[in-house]
């Protein structure tokens, strides 16, 4: 048990930090949708799922509290928020109930449900990113771009 400790521990803080330059650093990380389109922050707070490139729009720090839920921090210094009416903006300062998610994985895939609101957020057709979905299904399951950061989302 120990060894498995030392190792996650080891891949974390090489995640975090760089271990090398082979390795990537996951101070921020991106997400993809099931269409292989990234989540992208426009600098008013809008978000959309329709990135091709890992630009400084589409990077993302995700912080944890110690329940476990994650908090979304955009390349601006500001949080998504999940509102009453499904609506997502990325304009907060602070880190509330409505900016707190719940992680759920799945065979290697992501999905985050609203701790307030208790839905998912969602990647639609129209290509904005949403939060108004009961179900955990395919359009609500997000992969970690890199992939080899994904130890650092999913934790050990």
């Amino acid at each position: 048990m120990k060894f498995v400790f030392v190792l996650c521990f080891s891949v974390l803080m090489n995640a975090v930090f760089g271990g090398s330059k082979s390795e990537p650093s996951c101070k921020s990380i991106g997400f993809t949708t099931h269409k292989d389109k990234l989540w992208s922050i426009r600098d008013n707070g809008e978000v959309f799922v329709t990135g091709d490139k890992f630009g400084v729009s589409e990077h993302i720090t995700i912080e944890r509290d110690n329940k476990g839920f994650v908090y979304f921090k955009s390349h601006s210094d500001k949080y998504l928020a999940c509102t009453p009416k499904g609506t997502v903006e990325w304009d907060r300062d602070w880190k509330r109930s409505w900016e707190r998610f719940a992680l759920y994985q799945t065979n290697g895939t992501v999905g985050f449900k609203s701790a307030q609101h208790k839905t998912f957020l969602v990647a639609e057709s129209t290509g904005r990113l949403k939060c108004d979905r009961t179900h955990f299904r395919s359009w609500e399951e997000f992969r970690v771009y890199p992939g080899e950061c994904r130890p650092f989302v999913f934790g050990c």
